[in-house]
């Protein structure tokens, strides 16, 4: 019988399920490592954003003895891993995060998405090499959230000019409101 009590969940109510094709290419990667006669001993362990849970996760006897971390997935945990890793000498990988702040003074870690200026600088490098000679127009909305980004882009975008001849200022700049 239909319960008014009881709410049917859906499968986003489920944080973890977010991150299962990540654990999936993960054991496919690992599958594919065994056949070329790598081992390992793997241990998952589920934190969500709730940094006691991670504390509570990185006090378990085995977790000094690992030789690799990857994740976890939310930033203010992740930067308790990143500690504990620099105590230990672990390598981490942050999985997802585009932010270079877990790098920071800690050569063991290690980034799997590039961060925003990097991937403005490549953004940068890219339009120029492929088109070198074309009018460049910068738009963007200027709100606040997305001026650092935009000043970011001006600036890579400035010295890729500048290093195939161009003035360092040959772009048009349009700013639009949504309305």
């Amino acid at each position: 019988p239909d319960d008014p009590d009881i709410k049917e969940k859906d499968a986003s109510d489920y944080i973890s399920l977010t991150f299962l094709p990540y654990y999936e290419g993960l054991l496919m990667a690992l599958d594919s490592m065994k056949k070329k006669g790598f081992s390992a001993k793997v241990y998952v362990y589920e934190s969500d954003e709730d940094t006691l849970e991670t504390l509570k996760i990185l006090e378990k006897p085995e977790m000094a003895k690992m030789h690799l971390i990857i994740g976890p997935f939310f930033e203010s945990s992740l930067k308790q891993v990143v500690t504990f890793s620099k105590k230990y000498n672990i390598k981490v990988v942050d999985p997802v995060s585009t932010s270079n702040n877990v790098l920071q003074e800690n050569p063991n870690v290690f980034k799997a998405a590039p961060s925003i200026e990097m991937q403005l600088n490549q953004l940068a490098k890219y339009i120029l090499t492929r088109y070198p000679s074309s009018p460049v127009i910068i738009v963007h909305n200027n709100k606040e959230n997305e001026k650092e980004n935009v000043s970011l882009f001006k600036s890579a975008l400035s010295a890729e000019l500048k290093k195939i001849g161009r003035q360092e200022n040959d772009y048009k700049e349009v700013v639009y409101n949504s309305a």
